[in-house]
Order: structure tokens, then sequence, then C-alpha cells
């Protein structure tokens, strides 16, 4: 009797990291897959694509990337509500997520839901504010990058200053990077509305 639970569960063993395997060939097929189409511009291809991913969801339910791809698809199909919900699922995951804030947020006003957009990107820049600052060789850049999300949904919420701006260009970031001094200013004179439409 032991003989046989001890074969019965080397066989199960054996078939569920088969089965796991598989579901890796799957995952990396599937991800060729939505890359083309993300590059593409074939609506059957796209939506191909948000089919495979959907697929796949249940067996790697903590993939955010699957589900970023999925809602990048799904704003190349316009369909901006089912990317919102998309967003939803990523932020259950993860809810301290800003960049999925920052576009739930203007995918909101493309759509029309202003008050929800606004309370999402205070949200963001709550999480922004709450990020502590550690300025190091390694880090540098990464929380400067923050402080620059955190500008850009000072702009999405039309509270931005030009101190804002000034205080970015006097960093060590700035100063030490020339592609961060020229964001710095794309951003601060780039149009609102024009960084929104980049979503439709």
């Amino acid at each position: 009797m032991k003989k046989y639970i001890i074969f019965t569960t080397m066989i199960l063993l054996l078939l569920s990291c088969g089965t796991r395997k598989q579901d890796l060939r799957d995952l990396e097929v599937t991800l060729n897959s939505v890359n083309y189409a993300l590059e593409s511009n074939n609506s059957e291809k796209i939506e191909n694509a948000i089919r495979e991913i959907e697929v796949l969801l249940p067996k790697f339910t903590k993939h955010q990337a699957l589900r970023q791809k999925k809602y990048q698809l799904e704003i190349k199909l316009k369909r901006y509500e089912d990317a919102i919900n998309t967003i939803d699922s990523i932020l259950k995951i993860d809810p301290n997520s800003i960049d999925h804030r920052i576009t739930q947020g203007i995918l909101l006003e493309i759509i029309g839901k202003n008050m929800e957009s606004v309370v999402v990107l205070e949200k963001a820049l709550e999480l922004l504010s709450n990020r502590p600052e550690t300025i190091t060789i390694g880090a540098e850049k990464r929380s400067f990058i923050a402080a620059i999300n955190r500008v850009m949904v000072l702009k999405l919420l039309k509270r931005d200053k030009p101190e804002d701006y000034d205080n970015l260009r006097l960093s060590d970031a700035a100063i030490k990077y020339p592609s961060i001094a020229k964001t710095i200013n794309l951003l601060e004179l780039g149009d609102r509305d024009r960084l929104i439409n980049n979503y439709r």
C-alpha cells in the first residue's frame, strides 16, 4: 500500500512538472504574439493576442506584465473601459503601482470620468509623495524619474508651477544626464491635452 501511495505521488509530481513546463512554453509563445500585436495595427491580430492572454491569466494569476500588455492592446483598440478594468486587476495585486494609476487616470479622463480621474491621479500623487528620497549613485536616476512622474501628475491635474520644473532642472540627475534635462523641457513646454491624446 505504501509503495502504491509513493508511486502515485511521484506520477502526480511528474505530471504537474510537465504541465507547468507546458504553461511556461505557452506563456513564451503568447508573449511573442502579444509583442508582435503591439507593434501591429491589425485589429484581428490584436484581438487574437487579447484572447491568448485571457486563456493564460488563470494559470498566471499574479503575472502583472501579462495584464499590462492586455491593457496596452485594449488601448490600441480604443477599449478604454476594458483597459481601466484590466488596470484595476493589476492594482488589486500591487496597489502601490504609480505608473498604472497614472495611465488609469488618463484613460478615465478620455472617457469623460473627470472626477474619477482626479481621484486616481491624486492617489498617484500621494504614493509619489510617500516614496523615500534615497539619493545614491544607483538609485539617483530612479528617484528622479519618480520626481518627473510627480510633475507629470501635477500637469495632468493642472496644478504644475514653474518652480516644479526649476527644482527638477537643479537636481544632480538633470545636470548629469542631458536626456533628462530635455525631458524636463518637453514636459514643461508640452501641452497637457497632447499628453492625454497619446493614449487615444
